[in-house]
């Protein structure tokens, strides 16, 4: 039924911004306002850009696999606007950059007019996707579960708001309908499920998923309840189809399973009707030596700005390679692909200035955080060189204000000399550990006020309060912490 095939698929123009001759608002900041230009110009000149929008996810790079024969898929979006829906379970309070990909795709879709949705799982997330994972996640408590689902739909709001600020602005039908899959579970029995749901699904076929395949080998094995999350996965897609209209899923490369286990189950259901289901994956998001971005790497960098403000999420894509700069220009950003051209070049010209870097670090700065946050940590990037990263602070103002997209936190001054300097670093959250602290002492990568700190063992002095309100705290070349002394 599946056929894997490479994505050449031809749709209809209208189904795409930049297939259509029409003046977008122009952004706010560079990034936004150089794509929205170019769309501008375009309609101003009575040129069109025939690349369509499945053209388009594959040359950003954020097409994987498909389900489709390429004539079949061509006919499928050229009949009428669609709706596509994507998956994301409730693991943590916020969603972060690796989901990046899934999110930007949706918005692709929700430019070409189609209508978006996001399920967050609170069922599904209380089993436990297998997928990628080597042992079972631990069970994840209900209160716990509504933290961070809340947490989760706040981002995806507030990432498609930036979208249509910047670049959909006047488009009535961009928007995107989050639901909780909880909501069809709640009044369905274990019976009714196996009924309805589980006759239709060919348990040789859910044993040949890759991420059971694997778990079954193990040492560990598998439960009967992450066993059971492709059949969860696959009666949500039915869901949406049935009562949504709903034809499209997304998700990462590492769900290719579970999304055509809901292709499957959806024909099968259909009972000799018409039906149609379609699933598309997206690669996982990795850096050019392989490594994934998440959570279970240890390596996240979050879209919550409680957990990853502005300016440290601008200062992770300013750090970005030169091997990976293009790819995630492309994935990650509304940026034209021939003006990414122009851009690498001008990189390749002169690799110091960072431009590449920089490109990107603001449009995902802006599409995460919004404009005003975005200003702010280029404001703070630019003061810290244009000043010196190296000068000792003048004054608390000369901090607040240097410093200011920095994080920061507040401690009550009487703590102030009964501390070491490691102890300052914990709470601040410069370091993890008293080790990591030592160790980065050791090699001469602790800042107090932009000086070397070089004895572990080093208290704290009233005088290290700038105008006894406020210190300065650094690690490495450029992660700064700022502590307001509280009186």
């Amino acid at each position: 039924m599946f056929a894997f095939s490479r994505l050449a698929c031809t749709v209809s123009r209208a189904l795409y911004p930049s297939a259509v001759t029409r003046a977008v608002p122009r952004g706010r900041i560079a990034t936004a306002s150089v794509s929205q230009q170019r769309q501008s110009s375009t309609a101003e000149e009575g040129l069109t850009d025939t690349r369509t929008l499945a053209q388009e996810l594959r040359e950003r790079g954020l097409w994987n696999q498909c389900t489709a024969t390429e004539e079949a898929l061509d006919l499928h979006l050229k009949d009428k606007k669609r709706t596509v829906y994507c998956g994301f379970d409730p693991t943590a309070d916020s969603l972060h950059v690796g989901n990046l990909l899934m999110i930007i795709t949706l918005l692709h879709f929700s430019r070409a007019g189609h209508k978006t949705i996001a399920i967050v799982g609170g069922a599904t997330g209380s089993v436990g996707d297998p997928s990628g994972r080597t042992t079972e996640r631990d069970p994840l408590a209900k209160s716990k579960s509504q933290v961070n689902l809340a947490g989760i739909e706040q981002d995806l709001k507030r990432v498609f708001a930036n979208a249509k600020a910047a670049y959909a602005e006047g488009t009535a039908s961009f928007g995107l309908a989050v639901v909780d899959n909880a909501e069809w579970y709640a009044d369905m029995t274990p019976v009714t499920f196996l009924t309805e749901v589980g006759r239709h699904l060919r348990l040789n076929h859910m044993l040949a998923r890759e991420s059971v395949k694997s778990r079954l080998n193990s040492a560990e094995g598998i439960s009967f309840a992450e066993f059971a999350y492709q059949a969860l996965q696959a009666y949500d897609f039915l869901h949406l189809n049935t009562h949504s209209d709903c034809t499209i899923q997304l998700g990462g490369s590492d769900q290719w399973g579970n999304i055509t286990a809901g292709c499957e189950l959806i024909r099968r259901t259909a009972s000799g009707k018409p039906s149609q289901s379609f699933g598309l994956t997206i690669p996982l998001l990795t850096t050019a030596a392989g490594v994934k971005f998440g959570k279970s790497m240890g390596n996240a960098v979050w879209l919550n700005s409680a957990k990853t403000n502005p300016y440290e999420l601008y200062q992770f894509f300013i750090n970005t390679t030169d091997d990976d700069v293009e790819k995630l220009l492309r994935s990650l950003t509304f940026t034209p692909l021939d003006e990414i051209s122009q851009i690498m070049v001008a990189h390749q010209n002169a690799p110091e200035l960072r431009t590449a870097q920089k490109a990107l670090a603001k449009s995902v700065t802006q599409l995460v955080h919004g404009e005003e946050a975005t200003l702010q940590a280029i404001a703070t990037t630019d003061s810290f060189f244009a000043q010196g990263k190296d000068a000792k602070p003048t004054s608390s103002r000369d901090i607040l204000e240097r410093y200011s997209g920095a994080p920061s936190v507040s401690i009550p001054i009487t703590d102030l000399t009964s501390m070491s300097v490691i102890d300052l670093a914990l709470k601040a959250g410069a370091v993890k550990s008293k080790g990591a602290a030592r160790r980065l002492i050791t090699a001469k990568g602790l800042y107090l006020n932009n000086e070397t700190i070089t004895d572990p063992n080093q208290k704290l002095t009233e005088g290290d309060a700038i105008d006894d309100s406020v210190t300065l705290l650094r690690t490495g070349k450029k992660s700064y912490a700022v502590v307001e002394w509280e009186r």
